[in-house]
């Protein structure tokens, strides 16, 4: 119906490993509280994007992160924040054992190899919905990457 929104999670075998992807639809246009919050959570994205590299600190990425968020306003609104890693893509499991969180202490890091999803997922205002907003991390050697080429912004549809 319009004026109501969709979240859609999907996975799929990238290279063999899990990955996921998550990404929030408004029916009509948002109101402008919504629109405004989410394009603060989708923004999150961009800033994990400019951070990877090889053996990133898995605390650099969540501190930053929640920098940024207190610094926005977002802060307070979360449902969660982290990702976990993804393993092979092998029936019935493929998620990994390690789970990061916003106020995860450890000394890891994202090694080359390591395929993650990172989630920024927050209530938003006048109880519309949470901000969806998942992708799937991968860390080569050389580089790292967020596998998806789909847009992190609020999809209205007409």
């Amino acid at each position: 119906m319009p004026g109501e929104q969709v979240n859609i999670d999907l996975c799929g075998v990238y290279n063999r490993y899990h990955a996921n992807i998550g990404r929030t639809y408004y029916l009509g246009e948002p109101h402008k509280d919504v629109a405004a919050a989410f394009a603060k959570s989708a923004r999150s994205m961009a800033i994990c994007r400019d951070l990877l590299r090889p053996n990133l600190p898995v605390v650099e990425l969540t501190r930053t992160l929640k920098e940024y968020y207190v610094e926005c306003g977002l802060w307070g609104e979360q449902s969660w924040i982290g990702g976990y890693e993804m393993g092979i893509a092998f029936p019935p499991d493929w998620v990994g054992n390690f789970v990061y969180e916003y106020d995860t202490e450890t000394q890891a890091v994202f090694e080359p190899g390591t395929a993650v999803n990172f989630e920024s997922i927050f209530f938003l205002p006048h109880m519309s919905g949470m901000s969806a907003i998942i992708d799937t991390l991968a860390f080569y050697k050389d580089r790292a990457e967020m596998l998806s080429r789909t847009p992190h912004d609020l999809a209205v549809i007409e």
